[in-house]
């Protein structure tokens, strides 16, 4: 038989693997599918727009931790952990805003905690342990640091002179004045 990993998963999110050698024409059993387990703690940050009544899910895995998958993520943006879609419980980093690197474990705190800051630009799997309150995130996909040099060329002098800016087709900033 081949080997190979056969997986059930749903929302992103695998429920059921297993290891085995296949052949074909064969029937093979993989035993009882169930559903992940939502947790009552989410994500939010300034990605979402800090929407506390609405998180990001993350769900239980054997392990004791909980995960968020796939979440896209910049060098600029900061997020925490939120239980129930309040800040009445809500974890983060103790001092200042925690720089957390990838692979890396970090212990938060119950008490509010600072921001939680990435080191690099992607989409991240986010992971959270409610009993030890400890956190790592891995890369899953790695996006280039993006810099754009624009020349203007306001021979004509006008003044006030406005841009657009945009990404693809969405409208950053409409009308927004050069200053310099």
């Amino acid at each position: 038989g081949v080997p190979a990993t056969l997986s059930y998963s749903t929302n992103g999110h695998i429920c059921k693997e297993k290891v085995l050698k296949i052949k074909a024409g064969k029937i093979y059993n993989l035993g009882t599918l169930t559903e992940p387990v939502k947790s009552d703690i989410g994500v939010v940050g300034s990605f979402q727009g800090w929407d506390v009544a609405n998180p990001v899910a993350m769900y239980e895995s054997n392990d004791g931790w909980i995960v968020a998958t796939n979440i896209e993520l910049y060098k600029t943006d900061e997020f925490k952990f939120v239980k129930g879609k309040t800040w009445d419980v809500s974890y983060g980093g103790n001092g200042a805003v925690l720089v957390a690197e990838a692979s890396n474990e970090y212990t938060l705190t119950s008490e509010g905690g600072q921001n939680i800051k990435v080191t690099k630009n992607g989409k991240f799997d986010i992971y959270f342990n409610p009993v030890t309150l400890d956190f790592k995130y891995e890369c899953v996909e790695e996006y280039a640091d993006l810099t754009v040099d624009i020349t203007i060329d306001n021979k004509a002098n006008w003044s006030p002179l406005y841009i657009t800016l945009m990404s693809g087709e969405t409208v950053i900033a409409d009308n927004a004045t050069v200053t310099d």
